[in-house]
C-alpha cells in the first residue's frame, strides 16, 4: 500500500521583482536545496531588479553590479539589463548572477544531433547570429540551454518563420550565414556559395580516420580543399592540380570537420570524422 500526501515545502520563498512586472509581485525562483535558487530562460523587459522573501519587502535583497554580484540586504536595484536570462540567487554566501541565455544549432545538417553550435547575440539574446558555418544535406533546429525544453523548428530553408517544436528545419550543403530571432521565430541561411553535386563526385576514404582523408574524384581536377572545423574556421588550405590528394588528420582533435572541395567544374562539401 502507498499513499502522497502534499506538503508544504520546507524551504523559504525567494522570488524576484523589478521594472519588469511593475513591482507588483515577485516572480518565484525554485529550489531543491533551500540554498540554490534559480529562474532559467526568463525575459525581463524593463530594468532594475531585487530578490525578496515570502512576496514581502520585509526581506529583500538588491546590489549595484551586474549580471553577477553580491546580494546586499535592502540594497539598491540591481542594475538589469533588458533581456533573456538564467538567474541564481545563492541563499547562503547571498550573491546572484544573470547569465544571458544562450540559443544554439543542433542537428545532423550540422554537427549531429549530440553537440550544439552556439550563436552570438548582442541586444540582450533577442537576435542571433552565426558566420561562416559550414552545413551539409539533412535537418537542423534552434534551441536555448542546449536543452529540448524550448526549441523552434519550421519546414522552410534557407528562410522561414520558426515555431515552438516545430518540424525538423531541412538544409542544404553549403557555407552560410545563420540569423534568428527568437522573439518572432524568423531566421534566416544566407548562403555564402552553395555546392554544385551534379557533376562532381568526390570520394574520400578512410573516413573516419585516425591519419589521413585521400580525396579523389574521375575525370577531373582536384583545385584546392579547405579543411574547416565546426565553425567554419578555416584548419587547413591546400591548392593542388591532381585527382587524388591526402590530408593529414594526426595532428588534429578528435571530432568532425568539413572539407571544401574545389574541382576544375564543381565545388563539393564533405562531412569527415576524426576519431
Amino acid at each position: 500500500d502507498y499513499i502522497f500526501t502534499q506538503v508544504e515545502s520546507v524551504f523559504d520563498n525567494i522570488g524576484m521583482i523589478g521594472g519588469f512586472n511593475e513591482w507588483t509581485e515577485s516572480v518565484a525562483l525554485t529550489t531543491f536545496d533551500g540554498i540554490l535558487y534559480t529562474k532559467d530562460d526568463y525575459q525581463f523587459i524593463a530594468n532594475e531588479v531585487k530578490f525578496r522573501k515570502d512576496n514581502s519587502w520585509e526581506v529583500n535583497w538588491g546590489g549595484t553590479t551586474f549580471p553577477s554580484g553580491e546580494a546586499v540586504p535592502g540594497g539598491s536595484n540591481i542594475p538589469l539589463t533588458s533581456g533573456f536570462y538564467n538567474v541564481t540567487f545563492n541563499y547562503s554566501g547571498l550573491n546572484y548572477t544573470f547569465i544571458q541565455v544562450p540559443v544554439s544549432i543542433i542537428g545532423d545538417g550540422a554537427q549531429g544531433w549530440e553537440t550544439d553550435i552556439p550563436l552570438q547575440s548582442l541586444d540582450g539574446g533577442v537576435t542571433f547570429t552565426l558566420e561562416n558555418i559550414t552545413l551539409v544535406d539533412g535537418f537542423v533546429k534552434f534551441r536555448t540551454n542546449a536543452s529540448w525544453a524550448t526549441n523552434w523548428g519550421s519546414t522552410d530553408f534557407p528562410l522561414g518563420s520558426a515555431t515552438q517544436n516545430g518540424s525538423n528545419i531541412p538544409t542544404v550543403a553549403g557555407t552560410y550565414n545563420v540569423s534568428f530571432n527568437r522573439l518572432t521565430g524568423e531566421y534566416n541561411f544566407v548562403t555564402l556559395g552553395v555546392d554544385d553535386f551534379t557533376s562532381s563526385k568526390v570520394k574520400v576514404y578512410p573516413n573516419p580516420t585516425q591519419n589521413f582523408w585521400n580525396f579523389s574524384v574521375e575525370n577531373e581536377i582536384i583545385e584546392s580543399i579547405q579543411l574547416v572545423d565546426i565553425t567554419g574556421k578555416v584548419i587547413i588550405a591546400e591548392v593542388n592540380s591532381n585527382d587524388i590528394v591526402s590530408i593529414d588528420a594526426t595532428l588534429l582533435s578528435s571530432g568532425i570537420y568539413f572539407a571544401k572541395v574545389k574541382t576544375n567544374f564543381a565545388v563539393q562539401t564533405i562531412k569527415l570524422v576524426r576519431n
